[in-house]
């Protein structure tokens, strides 16, 4: 046996429980181990993503088609076909928080870019009295909008920050809610995963096709969406009434804002504060 290539002697080399057969009965792990070549790589490569891709299209088809039975099939044992409640979650924020402050930060670039022209009749009236004084004011006030982007830039890196560690706390208030189910706290936990990620995955299909046809009401019926698929979300995971569904969703969705409108609201004021 060579430094690097080591021997099958009937015992797994990975973790030492015997191991006759192809694969070791205790870590998986195959039992005759060789120096993989690039075919071999890209092989494992491409049956690693293949499983992942069929995971995570049966996880997104059901996490937005049907509403509350991803996380009903995550708690029946369901859970080898299906991205893990965390990940699919930790994915889609990452994905629409990146996407927003994109968003922000490409309004802003055009937003300061816009004053160009402004700038250059200023410039071009003030030439000959008080040319340096008026592109001294420009300056500032291009140095005053690039310093607020920058600010709304590091404020949009709470909000993802915010919301994760909430979701405990409104797995509680699901819990409280509705106590009589006799659920465990992890139970809830797992939808409220799935329900911001739903939340955030509808709230970014959505604005997306909204661009396309602005119009009045077109925030109105964002809302209406998101809405509308979170009481789907809730009425297929909890079940029950109509209507006790509607007093628990509206009860829910007045503490979930105003639990992270204040957490928002403290973390912006300690930030300015320290920023003094």
């Amino acid at each position: 046996m060579t430094l690097y290539r080591p021997s099958y002697r009937g015992y797994c080399i990975n973790c030492d429980h015997p191991a006759p057969l192809r694969f070791c009965p205790s870590c998986g792990q195959k039992t005759k181990v060789e120096t993989p070549s690039l075919f071999e790589f890209l092989h494992e490569y491409i049956h690693h993503f293949v499983a992942l891709e069929g995971k995570l299209i049966g996880s997104l088809k059901n996490l937005i088609f049907h509403p509350g039975r991803l996380s009903q099939e995550y708690l029946c044992g369901r859970r080898q076909r299906y991205v893990s409640p965390l990940a699919l979650y930790l994915t889609i924020s990452l994905i629409f928080f990146s996407s927003l402050q994109f968003g922000v930060a490409h309004y802003d670039k055009v937003a300061t870019h816009s004053n160009a022209p402004a700038t250059e009749q200023i410039k071009t009236r003030t030439e000959n009295s008080n040319t340096a004084v008026a592109t001294g004011k420009d300056t500032v006030r291009t140095d005053r909008q690039r310093a607020a982007a920058a600010e709304r830039a590091s404020l949009l890196k709470i909000l993802p920050l915010i919301l994760f560690m909430l979701t405990p706390l409104y797995s509680w208030i699901l819990a409280s809610m509705y106590k009589n189910r006799q659920m465990l706290l992890g139970e809830h936990l797992v939808f409220m995963f799935h329900f911001n990620a739903g939340t955030l995955l509808i709230t970014m299909l959505a604005s997306i096709l909204l661009s396309f046809h602005e119009f009045a009401g077109s925030l109105a019926l964002l809302m209406l969406t998101v809405m509308t698929y979170q009481l789907l979300a809730m009425k297929g995971f909890y079940r029950g009434r109509w209507l006790q569904l509607l007093v628990r969703y509206f009860t829910f969705v007045a503490i979930y804002g105003i639990s992270f409108f204040a957490s928002f609201t403290l973390i912006v004021g300690i930030y300015l504060l320290r920023q003094q």
